[in-house]
């Protein structure tokens, strides 16, 4: 599994991407922040998490989607032939498209303390659960509670949960 994000500079992302070591790993491309000049290098990437916001920019839409429905149908217009697009939709959880299938999984409430973070916390949890061989609902699961869990607690990398607290909430969830 390779996991980047619009933080690395774009060319490393379309080297990383392209090189011949990186035939058959699954490509995660997490398009935050959005940039426009990002858009060239979403074909590269086997998967796409986006927020809301960068949903709304990449398919175009004059606003955030404002329901499951909408950024379900705004995944599928993004989406690429063989690619998943994955819509993380915070407290509301998380939609999925691959071909003609859509996953979801429903929001964990949790008193949010700071929210710094969260979108990475679910992009690792994400990643690491596919690497472990999870299949994507139950990874979308794994990941959507470690990112709930990461909002009830200051700081970015002091936020991160283990996998044994994000066990115990999906036990309890």
């Amino acid at each position: 599994v390779i996991l980047t994000q619009f933080e690395a500079t774009l060319a490393a992302i379309e080297t990383i991407f392209t090189r011949p070591e990186a035939a058959g790993a699954l490509k995660i491309l997490n398009t935050a922040p959005a940039l426009a000049e990002g858009a060239r290098l979403l074909a590269l990437a086997d998967m796409l998490i986006l927020n809301e916001t960068e949903l709304a920019s990449f398919a175009g839409l004059a606003a955030e989607p404002a329901d499951p429905e909408t950024a379900i149908a705004a995944a599928r217009g993004l989406a690429r032939p063989g690619q998943t697009v994955l819509a993380t939709l915070g407290a509301a959880g998380a939609v999925a498209v691959r071909g003609d299938e859509v996953f979801r999984v429903a929001g964990l409430r949790q008193r949010a303390v700071d929210t710094t973070g969260a979108g990475d916390c679910f992009c690792g949890a994400l990643a690491a659960s596919l690497d472990r061989g999870l299949a994507l609902p139950d990874a979308m699961a794994f990941a959507n509670a470690a990112a709930a869990l990461s909002v009830t607690r200051a700081g970015a990398a002091a936020s991160m949960p283990t996998a044994v607290e994000v066990a115990a909430l999906l036990a309890t969830a």
